[in-house]
């Protein structure tokens, strides 16, 4: 419906909210003039604009953060390259659901200090899914592309009705791809904290960092390996602002 009010390939649109073309053109690179003169000229087509009566929101109200309603939570996932042991480029965001049974796996089965466990195989390959730095191949690495996953816990300590609990693991994945060149497999050590709250009988905090290498292309296992390093957190009250 719009490209057939101008004609016009490709460049600068200005369209109203009803599908209405009220500006534009196939500008160059050195047009910026025109550009701002075609923008005044759409606003006086549009009309008097009134200021936007919106409030903040969180687009993302229990990522990282808090219990769904059924139980379930989503935790925060980042992820970059590192160099030397440091960030090298922008890091990747992303979300790991989890059922009210999975997110359970994590609560100590017996409340003493020393006492260990074992996060099921199923809750274990799930947390491959920040092993991916390319996401041009479309989909996350998932359960079915993990082929090590084990992550044990251990109470550290109880304290003040706080139980302090020790994680660590071992993981690899490997996703293959018909455009052989976006193929990849990942392997990483995990070690992460989380705390207990006794009385609630429930998690208050989780945080978990990965540190591995990233190997990608057609046989990624022959591919030299990059640095790459990961992070999931959750908590279950979202920190007051100052």
């Amino acid at each position: 419906m719009v490209g057939k009010q101008k004609d016009q390939y490709q460049g600068v649109w200005i369209v109203s909210p009803d599908d209405k073309v009220l500006g534009g053109g196939d500008y160059g690179y050195r047009d910026a003039p025109k550009v701002l003169d075609s923008m005044d000229a759409a606003l006086k087509a549009f009309g008097p604009v009134q200021p936007r009566n919106t409030k903040r929101q969180e687009p993302f109200p229990f990522r990282g953060v808090g219990v769904h309603s059924d139980g379930n939570v989503d935790l925060a996932l980042y992820r970059c390259y590192l160099h030397l042991g440091k960030p090298d480029g922008p890091h990747l965001r992303d979300t790991l659901p989890l059922k009210k049974e999975e997110w359970s796996a994590f609560a100590p089965p017996k409340l003493v200090a020393g006492a260990e466990w074992t996060i099921p195989a199923d809750v274990a390959k799930k947390m491959v899914r920040p092993f991916c730095l390319n996401t041009l191949g479309g989909d996350m690495p998932g359960p079915e592309d993990a082929k090590v996953a084990q992550l044990t816990a251990k109470v550290e300590s109880i304290s003040e009705g706080r139980a302090r609990i020790r994680l660590t693991g071992t993981f690899e994945a490997v996703k293959l791809f018909k455009e052989q060149n976006l193929s990849f497999r990942s392997t990483a050590t995990a070690s992460g904290i989380a705390e207990y709250d006794v009385d609630a009988k429930a998690l208050s905090s989780l945080l978990v960092v990965f540190q591995g290498t990233y190997q990608q292309g057609a046989n990624p296992e022959t591919q030299k390996g990059r640095p790459f390093g990961a992070m999931m957190e959750w908590q279950h009250k979202r920190p007051s602002s100052p």
